[in-house]
C-alpha cells in the first residue's frame, strides 16, 4: 500500500519457481517475457 507516496505496506503471494516451491518475498524478481507485448496492445486502444 503506498500513501503520500511512500511505501506503507507490502506483501508476496504465490510460489516464483514451481521446480523448487520456494515462496515468492516482496525482492522476487518476475520474468515476464513477451508479456509485455499485450500489455502495449491493450494500452495502445
Amino acid at each position: 500500500m503506498v500513501y503520500d507516496q511512500e511505501l506503507l505496506y507490502a506483501k508476496a503471494y504465490g510460489v516464483p519457481y514451481r521446480k523448487i516451491n520456494h515462496p515468492a518475498t516482496t525482492d522476487t524478481i518476475y520474468r515476464i517475457g513477451s508479456i509485455t507485448k499485450v500489455f502495449t496492445t491493450t494500452l495502445w486502444r
